[in-house]
């Protein structure tokens, strides 16, 4: 997609967490391409001062792709790039590679509006790498250090200096806003032991003894810096008395079980996480191979209904999935009632490893695996 986006766009801006592979992922594509290139590190002084002037620096480069690495570090290099891109709107002109979502850096949503198109790398999906089962990759999570560690102790060495850094200075660096170090820490860990549920400010704030509306913009800045997934519940009007909170996820099953200090998969399997664990799990591997044009959503009532995700085609669901940790499940009263209030005829059991089956009429048992490799290979017209 980044290849096919350089061809089309002056301007292609690659996103997502630190150490998630973006800036392989640019080498990787830069090489494909045969093209000129200049890589700027916007992290290291030496690249820095390459941009004291940096509209002169740029022009020097026109006939070149240029790659600016972490770019947000230095937000006042897309207000240069705007009337570089007016003067020539030659489609491949610069791939910019960022750890933080436009709207929360100062200035990158209007200064390169209409310019540029948006691409989020996630963590290596099961699909992408080689590890020797399900199992093993729910544990390590898929940042390519975890997956690819030599060993237990080399992962938790690694896990434990990203968040280290995370807290100390990323989120400052990216954001340019004091936050602090503290409370960063104290809500990461809060929000480890709260992974799949709902997300409840007043307690979160009670707990950390800050305000309702200082909590939001942590949680805001978390989200935006990729290491906080939020999923929205299902919005549509259907006369019921819907949940409205989101429920909050950390990004990565790895982060996540480093953060409890679940230190191998035998663990994992007896810590009382492990069912919201595997639930974002599911909910991860699934997002990453979904089209763009499907949304994600859950669905619950007050009354009971629920299913753990609903997927959705211009506000029309088209799949509703119960993710189980089981592999002989069982269905719930309150998944048949949403299938009826979201009207759906059926609905898909997620399961580690079981076979395909259907469990009553209504409800197909499935594994994960076999059911990203069923969306991978289904046009979205046929959802």
């Amino acid at each position: 997609m980044i290849a096919e986006d350089l061809r089309d766009f002056p301007v292609v801006t690659l996103l997502g967490a630190r150490q998630v592979g973006k800036t392989t992922v640019a080498r990787q594509v830069v090489d494909s391409l045969g093209v000129d290139s200049v890589f700027l590190d916007l992290e290291k002084d030496e690249d820095r001062n390459k941009l004291t002037d940096a509209a002169a620096f740029l022009r020097m480069h026109a006939n070149k792709l240029v790659v600016i690495d972490e770019a947000q570090a230095v937000p006042d290099i897309f207000r240069v790039l705007r009337p570089l891109v007016d003067e020539d709107r030659s489609a491949g002109r610069f791939l910019l590679l960022g750890s933080a979502t436009p709207a929360l850096v100062k200035g990158v949503s209007e200064s390169l509006a209409g310019r540029t198109t948006y691409i989020k790398l996630q963590p290596l999906s099961v699909i992408e790498t080689t590890a020797d089962s399900l199992h093993y990759q729910w544990f390590t999570g898929g940042y390519p250090a975890s997956v690819l560690a030599v060993s237990a102790r080399a992962r938790q060495r690694w896990f434990a200096g990203y968040i280290e850094s995370y807290i100390q200075n990323d989120l400052n660096t990216m954001f340019g806003i004091n936050l602090s170090p503290v409370v960063v820490k104290r809500l990461w860990s809060m929000l480890a032991h709260n992974h799949g549920n709902l997300w409840n400010a007043e307690s979160f704030s009670r707990a950390l003894g800050i305000s309702g509306t200082t909590v939001h913009r942590y949680l805001e800045y978390m989200e935006g810096a990729f290491v906080v997934q939020l999923l929205q519940p299902w919005h549509a009007n259907l006369k019921k008395r819907l949940i409205k909170s989101p429920k909050v996820f950390l990004n990565d099953s790895g982060l996540l079980h480093q953060m409890l200090n679940i230190r191998d998969s035998d663990s994992l399997l007896g810590n009382p996480i492990c069912g919201a664990s595997w639930e974002g799990f599911v909910i991860q591997e699934i997002m990453k191979q979904l089209p763009e044009e499907v949304q994600i959503h859950f669905y619950r009532t007050q009354h009971g209904a629920e299913c753990d995700l609903v997927l959705s085609v211009a506000e029309k669901p088209i799949l509703a999935l119960d993710v189980k940790l089981s592999n002989a499940p069982s269905v719930s009263r309150g998944f048949i009632q949403s299938l009826d209030d979201l009207g759906l005829e059926k609905g898909w059991v997620i399961t580690p490893e079981s076979d395909q089956y259907p469990l009553n009429n209504r409800v197909n048992v499935i594994s994960l695996s076999n059911f990203l490799g069923r969306i991978k290979s289904l046009d979205s017209t046929e959802w």
